[in-house]
């Protein structure tokens, strides 16, 4: 069980060392809370859904100088194989 904090004047909850490691926060972690049939839901923001919001105030230009740029013909491998996606570099 935890209880409510106070810091100043705000109220603050801590959050047990099991769930930090689950979900990899750490401090500076920028966070979205929500209300859900009367209880307080909590997710970690991704940098995606920080950019989703500002996107709504960008020209595509603004969202186009905040691409990395990459060589052409370079595979954007993000990660592992979940569906039955295949890049031509993948072994099997």
């Amino acid at each position: 069980m935890t209880q409510l904090s106070t810091w100043g004047n705000s109220v603050g909850v801590r959050i047990p060392k099991e769930f930090v490691e689950a979900l990899g926060l750490v401090p500076g972690t920028e966070i979205e809370w929500r209300m859900i049939d009367g209880m307080l839901g909590m997710r970690p923001l991704n940098p995606l859904d920080r950019l989703r919001g500002e996107a709504k105030h960008l020209s595509l230009d603004d969202l186009l100088a905040r691409m990395e740029p990459f060589e052409p013909g370079e595979a954007l491998n993000e990660g592992p194989v979940i569906g039955r996606e295949r890049f031509w570099d993948d072994e099997g």
